[in-house]
């Protein structure tokens, strides 16, 4: 004969059903934002692929292990050298410039879903309390709260959580002018000239105030000039340090 017997648990504070259904419609949106980026890399990695196979048939080796070598790597940031094949070469400063552009639109079309998102997260905060639901009105609470940071860059901590306009991650996110060179370092990028004066990097995109700039920088020159737009943040002491200009 088998008994059994029934026990019974205190009720778990479960994630509220319509919050978990906000953020579901939510992350799809956001990853639905994301879709011209992955459109981006998958052309491109059919486009080497092409070349690929068309070096194969010229049997040409070095360049077929290029391109596998490109495929496998083309979402690292490193330093590449692709002299050697010009077409390749070409194909992905095309890439770079695109994904450059494209990085931007995606990142403003994710902005724009954040702040409705972030006014239904604070309606349910009112009403899971109204409910009694405290815990997952903290939650959600914390949810807004982190949102807040993001959609107020101008007064968010450095804390690496809010959204970044724009940041100098890869050579094609900057305009050289008068042939600055830019070469990859340990902790950084080292910024080269030819030339004595004028020449520069500058982003290749443009933003509206306020936003704050964050760089660290040191110079083997006089001085470091940071021009915004009709302003210019000038440092004259060789190898001086700036963390945080306002504009």
């Amino acid at each position: 004969m088998v008994s059994c017997s029934l026990t019974s648990f205190a009720e778990v504070n479960l994630p509220d059903p319509q919050v978990v259904a906000l953020e579901a419609s939510f992350a799809v949106l956001n990853e639905k934002a994301g879709q011209p980026l992955r459109d981006l890399r998958e052309r491109y990695r059919e486009n080497v692929e092409a070349w690929m196979q068309e070096s194969q048939k010229k049997g040409d080796l070095q360049a077929v292990v290029a391109a596998q070598e490109e495929i496998k790597t083309m979402d690292l940031e490193k330093e590449r050298n692709l002299t050697q094949w010009p077409e390749l070469e070409r194909l992905r400063g095309i890439y770079d410039t695109a994904t450059s552009k494209i990085s931007a639109e995606v990142d403003a079309d994710r902005l724009k879903l954040k702040r409705p998102y972030r006014e239904r997260l604070q309606q349910e905060v009112g009403r899971l309390t109204r409910e009694g639901k405290i815990d997952e009105a903290k939650r959600v609470s914390a949810m807004v709260t982190e949102l807040d940071r993001i959609l107020s860059p101008g007064e968010a901590e450095e804390t690496g959580t809010s959204d970044i306009l724009w940041a100098f991650t890869n050579r094609a996110s900057v305009e050289s002018i008068k042939d600055a060179e830019v070469k990859t370092i340990d902790k950084g990028r080292r910024i080269t000239s030819k030339h004595d004066d004028w020449s520069y990097l500058q982003s290749k995109r443009t933003f509206k105030p306020p936003f704050r700039l964050q760089t660290r920088v040191s110079t083997n020159k006089n001085e470091i000039r940071l021009p915004l737009r009709c302003f210019v943040w000038k440092t004259a002491w060789q190898g001086a340090e700036m963390s945080s200009v306002e504009g």
